[in-house]
């Protein structure tokens, strides 16, 4: 267990180190490929999937970024991102037992889209830390339980442009291994980049 331990805190040190360069760096790589830094805010609704889909309903899901053009061509284009990301869903009730699940993500992701006439498929895929807090009430006792691990998302949308901002329809199943079980969930979302 210990060494599992090092190994997720190794791989969670790699990525705060990997998103401060990103975030440091993005303006000079952005002006160095003739694009610009970019923030977006997304939101939506979380499924749980899986064994989490049993014990949980829908959720509301929410992401800030900082998207960084790398690579850009007349038929695709490369982008980094640091990302954090927000879930909140609540508990299915079971012979009294309720509670609330909020999962904290912070990370960074890659982003391949392509040129596709006025819309803009794209595929994202990332890694981070994954904070799981949750909260079960029985009665008037309640208890808070809270943990940290490594996780990972890939998936995919479309993007258009509309005046100066971009706007855009993703989904991303997002996978994090915590001690209880893999929490799995797939939030569908709407955002804007500007």
């Amino acid at each position: 267990m210990r060494g599992r331990r090092l190994v997720v805190l190794a791989v969670v040190a790699v990525l705060v180190v990997l998103t401060v360069i990103t975030v440091s760096a993005a303006p000079a790589l952005a002006q160095a490929h003739g694009g610009d830094l970019w923030a977006g805010l997304e939101g939506g609704v979380g499924l749980p999937q899986g064994d989490a889909k049993a014990a949980y309903r829908e959720g509301w899901f929410g992401t800030v970024f900082l998207l960084a053009p790398i690579l850009s061509g007349p038929s695709a284009g490369l982008s980094i991102r640091a990302e954090g990301h927000g879930l909140l869903s609540m508990a299915k009730e079971f012979e009294g037992v309720s509670g609330e699940a909020r999962i904290y993500t912070y990370g960074g992701a890659i982003e391949v889209h392509f040129q596709a006439g006025a819309v803009r498929p794209f595929l994202v895929g990332g890694a981070g830390n994954y904070t799981f807090r949750l909260t079960t009430k029985y009665g008037a006792y309640e208890e808070t339980e809270q943990q940290n691990c490594f996780g990972w998302s890939a998936g995919g949308g479309i993007a258009a442009d509309v005046g100066r901002v971009t706007l855009f329809v993703e989904a991303r199943y997002h996978r994090a291994s915590f001690s209880r079980a893999p929490f799995v969930f797939v939030p569908v979302t709407i955002g804007i980049a500007f």
